[in-house]
């Protein structure tokens, strides 16, 4: 069976009319973007229009939700941070306080302060390897929402950037007994499904996917998984609230291309596990993995250490094994491989850097300071502020997130009171500036 989305834009080709509607390029666009340009089109009959839930996209999404075994799976072509835009509105109402995992990315902080939500930081109190920043626990979890009867749901990060996974299955059960709802940013994901670590396969009741992370999908191609199917328009009205009218047909594309192809992308996946696993061995015999051992980790994920102060070594060694690094920071190395890519580079790197000095080191996440909110998160974002250097901010209110890595978490948050502490662990990780109220 041919893609729906596919072949409703091939009808619509097909069927020979002149162009005039958006967008502008008419179907014609030089090299490189010639061929794609054909099938860049807007909302038409053939076509449909993706926040209706109704037309070609439509069949494209229950084909993810089959995959997934979600109530529904909606597309975005607005990547992840429409899906956890929109998410946040549907898990709390206007002005309600959730439990968050400190280490949320900033589209959540943002998201946040847009609808007027209040969070109950939760700062990671279990290690997770080499100065990575930690994860969340169920106990922690469990706490929160005793200590905060007002909670209104809980928001995760999992897996983080480095790949670490929380416990979603025991979260989610404690979140269920409380009648509270867990949302799971799974941005770096999608491909858990392949190994029966996907938030949706663990409980989550609201989970946001970033396709084009780790699948072979555009930028920004991007779903939002519901428990509740029975949500679904209710979740298109939310992310129409938030998204673009003109979505990309490209985008879209791609995520249709990728759902005729998920169950075939199982093998391949999971043979790259083995490989990565391989790796992992001699990484491990070296100190240089990241991760600490757990079956709470991305099976294919690659963050390898590297000894403090020789970041500009590290990228050295990555360019000399001919690498181009998803990220590199003063501590890591994060890699993101796929099925078909040859891994001997990620082998050569492995053997070019130099082993740890000891092993057992985990990451200082309890000694971050936990400064006190000043303003709500709101106020504080909408304020007008002043960067100043950060030597001079103790006692203003912090007005953006900052948040370097390593630790991997916000050392600061958006209306919270710079302490002497703060400023200690800013200038600790080679922040200046600041931008306060």
């Amino acid at each position: 069976m041919k893609p729906p989305l596919l072949d409703a834009l091939e009808k619509q080709i097909g069927a020979g009319r002149a162009r005039f509607h958006m967008p502008g390029h008419k179907g014609i666009l030089p090299p490189p973007l010639c061929e794609a340009a054909a099938y860049d089109f807007t909302e038409l009959p053939l076509t449909g229009s993706l926040f209706e839930g109704i037309g070609p996209m439509a069949e494209t999404e229950r084909a993810f939700s089959a995959f997934y075994n979600s109530g529904a799976s909606l597309l975005s072509a607005g990547g992840s941070t429409l899906c956890i835009q929109a998410m946040l509105a549907l898990g709390a109402s206007p002005g309600g306080k959730i439990a968050a995992g400190r280490n949320c990315h900033a589209a959540a902080v943002n998201a946040m302060a847009l609808l007027g939500l209040e969070p109950v930081w939760l700062y990671p109190d279990e290690p997770s390897g080499t100065a990575l920043p930690g994860r969340v626990s169920p106990a922690l979890v469990g706490r929160a929402l005793r200590e905060n009867p007002d909670l209104q749901a809980v928001y995760l990060t999992s897996p983080d950037y480095f790949g670490v996974l929380c416990d979603v299955e025991a979260i989610a059960e404690i979140c269920h007994r409380r009648r509270v709802p867990l949302l799971v940013d799974n941005a770096h994901g999608a491909h858990l499904a392949f190994f029966g670590l996907h938030p949706m396969a663990l409980g989550a009741d609201l989970c946001c996917d970033s396709l084009h992370k780790t699948l072979p999908a555009l930028t920004g191609a991007a779903l939002l998984h519901l428990r509740d199917g029975a949500r679904a328009e209710e979740a298109r009205a939310r992310m129409a609230l938030f998204g673009s009218t003109s979505p990309s047909y490209l985008i879209l594309l791609s995520a249709d291309l990728l759902a005729a192809r998920m169950q075939q992308l199982r093998g391949p996946f999971q043979r790259l596990a083995l490989r990565v696993r391989a790796l992992q061995s001699r990484a491990r015999e070296k100190r240089i993995w990241a991760a600490a051992r757990s079956a709470l980790a991305d099976p294919v994920r690659v963050s390898l250490a590297f000894p403090d102060g020789m970041r500009e070594d590290a990228i050295a060694r990555v360019e000399g094994a001919g690498i181009e690094a998803e990220y590199v920071s003063s501590r890591q190395i994060v890699l993101l491989p796929a099925p078909e890519q040859d891994l001997s580079p990620i082998q050569s790197l492995i053997d070019a850097l130099p082993p740890l000095p000891k092993a057992g080191e985990t990451s200082d996440f309890e000694a971050l300071p936990r400064p006190e909110r000043a303003l709500p998160l709101r106020e504080a974002l909408f304020a007008a502020g002043e960067r100043i250097p950060v030597s001079k901010a103790q006692g203003r209110i912090n007005r953006q997130m900052i948040a370097p890595c390593p630790p991997g978490l916000p050392i600061v948050m958006p209306g919270e009171r710079i302490d002497d502490k703060c400023v200690k662990s800013l200038q600790r990780y080679g922040v200046r500036e600041c931008f306060v109220v």
